[in-house]
C-alpha cells in the first residue's frame, strides 16, 4: 500500500500546476521535469495496487457477509442488479476499479497528510497533547474504543483538528469551475464561461477573518466558556460550492478517531534538540518535507 501511495503522490507531483497551465507540459518534458515512462510505471503500481484488492473481494464475496467498505458495497449492488436483470449500465468492473482508485488516492492522501501535519503539531506543542489526553480521560477513558459521537464532548480536541485544518490547508486550490452564465460577486463581474478556482489558503489565512492568521491557536474556536468547538462558515479545508468534496464527511470521521485513538494510547515526542520544520512539499495536497524520528511512548495508567 505505501508504494501504491508514493506512487500516486508522484503521479500527482506537478498536477496543481499543470491543472491551470496545461501549457506547461510540454516545457517540463522538454526540461526533463516530466518523465512520460515513469508517469506510465506509476499509474500501472497504482493500477495493479487497486486491482488486486478488486479480486481479493470477488474472490471472498458471499452474499451473506458484511458489507465493510465500497468495494463490498458495489459488488453487493452489481449482484442484486443481476437478479433482477438490470443491465450493467455503469456499474461495470471498471468502474469499481477507477472509483476505488480515485478513493484510494484521493481519500487516503488527504487523511494521511492531515495526520502528519496533527503530529508535528502534537511534539511541537505537547501542552495541547496532555490537553486532548485529558479529554480523552474524561470522556472515554482507556479502556474502551472513541466513537466518533464522543467529539460533542470534545470541544478542544476538535478545535485542535480545524486548527490543523486551516493553518496547513492540505488543498490550497480547488479544481477549475467554470461560469455558466454572466454573474457578479461583490463588485466584481464574471462572465460566462470564465475559469473560476477557489483559493482555499487565502481564506483560511485572511487576517480579515482569523487574528494572527500565522500562529497556531486551536481555542480560537473555542466558546468563552471552553464548552464548545465552533466551526465558522469560512473555515474550508477540503472544497467549497455545490460540487464540494464527497469524501469531507468521512474524512472528518477518520480524523478524529485516527487521532483520539493515537494520542489514547501513546504519548508522542522527539529526541530533545530536534528541529520541527514545517516546510511543505506538493503532491495530491500538501505534506510535510522533513518528519523527524518520532517516538512513540505507550500510555500507561
Amino acid at each position: 500500500m505505501d508504494r501504491a501511495r508514493a506512487s500516486f503522490t508522484r503521479l500527482f507531483k506537478f498536477a496543481g500546476i499543470l491543472t491551470f497551465l496545461p501549457w506547461l507540459t510540454k516545457v517540463l518534458i522538454l526540461l526533463g521535469k516530466f518523465d512520460v515512462h515513469l508517469i506510465k510505471k506509476n499509474f500501472m503500481i497504482v493500477d495493479e495496487f487497486v486491482q488486486d484488492e478488486v479480486n481479493r473481494h470477488r474472490e471472498n464475496y458471499n452474499e451473506n457477509h458484511e458489507v465493510v467498505d465500497y468495494i463490498d458495497g458495489y459488488l453487493e449492488e452489481r449482484k442484486n442488479r443481476e437478479k433482477q436483470n438490470i443491465p450493467e449500465d455503469t456499474f461495470t468492473l471498471n468502474t469499481l476499479k477507477r472509483n476505488a482508485a480515485a478513493f484510494f488516492g484521493a481519500g487516503s492522501e488527504t487523511v494521511y497528510s492531515t495526520m502528519e501535519w496533527a503530529i508535528l503539531y502534537l511534539v511541537k506543542y505537547p501542552e495541547y497533547q496532555e490537553k486532548i489526553r485529558s479529554e480523552i480521560a474524561d470522556v472515554i477513558g482507556f479502556e474502551r474504543k472513541p466513537d466518533y459521537a464522543d467529539r460533542a464532548r470534545m470541544p478542544f480536541t476538535m478545535a485542535f483538528i480545524h486548527e490543523v485544518q486551516r493553518i496547513e490547508s492540505i488543498i490550497a486550490n480547488n479544481l477549475l469551475r467554470r461560469a455558466s452564465e454572466d454573474t457578479k460577486i461583490g463588485n466584481h463581474f464574471i462572465p460566462k464561461d470564465t475559469l473560476v478556482m477557489f483559493n482555499f489558503w487565502s481564506v483560511n489565512h485572511d487576517p480579515n477573518l482569523w487574528p494572527n492568521p500565522d500562529k497556531f491557536d486551536p481555542t480560537r474556536y473555542l466558546t468563552e466558556d471552553g464548552t464548545k468547538a465552533v466551526k465558522p462558515p469560512y473555515l474550508i479545508p477540503f472544497s467549497a460550492g455545490k460540487r464540494n468534496c464527497p469524501g469531507e464527511g468521512l474524512a472528518n470521521v477518520e480524523l478524529f478517531l485516527y487521532l483520539v485513538c493515537m494520542v489514547q494510547r501513546y504519548r508522542i515526542k522527539v529526541e530533545p534538540g530536534t528541529e520541527i520544520s514545517f516546510e511543505a512539499v506538493f503532491g495530491i495536497s500538501r505534506r510535510p518535507a522533513n518528519l523527524p524520528l518520532f517516538i512513540f511512548e505507550k500510555v500507561v495508567h
